[in-house]
């Protein structure tokens, strides 16, 4: 929906014109089925790969440090996603309540990635940690790895190798 159109008659102070994933979700699954939704789903993650892909030699890679991008996404009467524009470090001020909401549960799931509830002590201060041991597969976020360039590394060298070698990728 259009955050802007403040005049449109669906527009309140409650949600502005904003839906939550789950709301869009239900939404869209009811309009169009199961299948059609997870094919929609698919295509953005694509999209979102593809587009950190396309610029990841210009990105900053700190391990000190982290980004969050902001991707604003058009989905069109067929289901087909386009990519407007990907903000880096996206503005985190609420212009609703449940805009509110929605950042705070994004700032929530960033910082279980970042600090495992394992190492915050009672008094909300963290304990020491040595070194990166973080886990996300032991922390209960909403979170979803879509890439991991580690193994995407080993398979294109493994895919240089077969053609360096004429192997066919059937085994």
């Amino acid at each position: 929906m259009c955050p802007f159109k403040k005049m449109d008659e669906d527009y309140n102070d409650n949600h502005g014109n904003k839906w939550s994933l789950k709301n869009l979700n239900l939404y869209l699954r009811a309009k169009f089925g199961g299948h059609a939704i997870r094919k929609l789903w698919n295509d953005i993650e694509y999209m979102l790969i593809h587009s950190c892909k396309a610029v990841q030699k210009v990105m900053i890679n700190d391990r000190h440090s982290f980004e969050c991008y902001g991707y604003d996404v058009i989905i069109d009467e067929n289901l087909k996603p386009w990519l407007v524009e990907v903000n880096a470090s996206p503005s985190l001020s609420a212009t609703t309540k449940s805009d509110r909401i929605m950042k705070n549960d994004l700032l929530y799931e960033i910082f279980s990635l970042l600090v495992p509830r394992k190492n915050v002590n009672a008094n909300g201060s963290f304990n020491s940690v040595n070194g990166p041991e973080i886990n996300i597969n032991n922390e209960p976020t909403n979170f979803k790895l879509l890439y991991d360039g580690s193994i995407a590394n080993v398979e294109s060298n493994e895919t240089k190798q077969r053609m360096k070698n004429k192997q066919p990728t059937w085994r």
